[in-house]
This record gives C-alpha cells, structure tokens and sequence, in this order.
C-alpha cells in the first residue's frame, strides 16, 4: 500500500525547483502515467513561471547583500570620521557645553555624586557548613567601596564589638568561632562620602 511522500511545505523554494524538474524528467513518456492531471502543458508552465520568478529574486537578494555589505562599510567609515570630528569639537570648545552643542553634538552627563550611604539592609547571619562557622550576607550598597564587619558575643553583657574583617563583597564567611555560643553581628558600608550607619544586628548560634 505505498503512497506518495511530498512533505513539499517542508522545502526551500531551490528544493522545490529541483523536485519539481526532477518530477517532468522522470514525467516525460513513462508509460505508467500517460495522461497526468494536471496536463503537462499546464504543469510545465506553472513550473516555468516558479521558476523564473525564482531567478529574479535570487538576483536581487545578491544585490541586496551587496548593497548591505557596502553600506557596512560606508557606516564605519563614516563612524570613524565622525569620532574624529567629535574629538576636534570636544578638543576646541575647551568643555564649553553651548560649543558643543552648536556643533550639532550632545554633550556627556556628568555622573552625580553620591550622597551619604545608607545603612545596609537584609543583613543575615546562618550557620555555616563547618564547626565554629557563621555565613554573612546584605544587600550591596550602591556607592561602597568597602563594607566593615563588627562582632561581638551575644550573650555576654557589655561585650564590646570587635572588627571582624573589611571586604569588598556583600557577603562575610566568619570562621575559628566557639560552637555553642551566640554570636551578634553588624556592618556599615564605606564610600567616597564616609561611612554609613551601622545594619541591624544579626544574632546565630556558632555551630
């Protein structure tokens, strides 16, 4: 019981162009099928005209490669120059804004300084995978350089804080710590405008 196997949506237009020739070849006097519907004047002028539409598009997708490929280059040329033409305006207008802008160029945003830190948030303490290990985290503070990390035992009454470690990530592994005992954490964040205030305490077990 074979049938036919087409799957024709499943071609590009230059396959389809060759099955279809490939079928009018095979076509042509076979004394199976004598008298194909459609006819092979009708057929073979649909085929015809397929084809030569195919042509022409083929030819002006290979102009328009070529056309894109000459605009790319026309593009960093021009890019080039006008880098250049930015670095003389920027060069004698001496940081004059209305220069520049008369020039028809935009002028750079100054960044903004930043103003006093604010206090790191979601600061965590957990126990951490190793004896006497407790995991540090916070948020990241936008305009810290540094964060400084102060411990002290919880409950001990009037302990002192002591700095633990200054880094430079938002996250602290605190180690060699006496399992059993609580202990209490802080942070403040470092900028170029000082310090900031202190997080809230995080209070854990070492392990």
């Amino acid at each position: 019981m074979a049938k036919v196997k087409l799957e024709l949506q499943k071609k590009s237009d230059v396959e389809m162009e060759a099955f279809c020739q490939n079928h009018i070849n095979k076509m042509a006097g076979n004394e199976h099928f004598s008298e194909p519907e459609p006819s092979e004047e009708e057929y073979q002028a649909h085929f015809d005209a397929f084809k030569g539409q195919l042509a022409t598009v083929t030819a002006l997708e290979n102009q328009l490669a070529s056309a894109r490929a000459l605009l790319r280059a026309y593009r960093e040329k021009l890019e080039l120059e006008t880098t250049g033409r930015g670095n003389y305006v920027e060069t004698k207008a001496k940081k004059d804004a209305a220069k520049i802008l008369s020039a028809g160029f935009e002028v750079r945003g100054t960044a903004a300084p930043i103003g006093e830190l604010p206090a790191p948030i979601n600061f965590l303490a957990k126990m951490g995978a190793q004896s006497g290990q407790i995991l540090l985290t916070w948020k990241k503070v936008h305009g810290a350089s540094s964060y400084v990390i102060h411990c002290r035992e919880h409950d001990v009454a009037g302990a002192a804080w002591e700095q633990v470690k200054i880094v430079t990530a938002a996250k602290l592994k605190v180690e060699s710590l006496v399992p059993g005992k609580n202990y209490a954490f802080r942070v403040r964040a470092v900028g170029a405008a000082g310090e900031s205030p202190w997080s809230d305490e995080s209070v854990k077990m070492a392990p």
